[in-house]
């Protein structure tokens, strides 16, 4: 009988890595990672214009739940925003 690898779990900020990999891509049907509905939103903060640096975050607006990115490269990135929502609680 042959034994077969146990399937790894995925990290929880990997999840929310791949999603916004997914919105970024133009995805339509990206489910949040926490409560599982499609309603997710991304923004980023230019902090260096000249390098075009900052960070941002992923954010689900139904369950308020988010996760933050930090020291982005954000050379091809075209979604900035002003500020994070003050009310999403992010995970570390």
């Amino acid at each position: 009988m042959k034994k077969t690898k146990p399937k790894r779990k995925i990290p929880r900020n990997m999840k929310w890595l791949y999603s916004l990999i997914k919105l970024q891509r133009g995805e339509k049907h990206v489910n949040c990672p926490h409560c599982g509905e499609e309603t997710l939103d991304y923004g980023f903060i230019i902090l260096d214009k000249v390098h075009k640096k900052g960070f941002g975050a992923i954010w689900c607006t139904n369950c308020l739940r988010g996760y933050p990115i930090c020291r982005a490269n954000l050379k091809d990135e075209k979604k900035f925003i002003d500020e994070l929502p003050a009310e999403i609680v992010f995970l570390s």
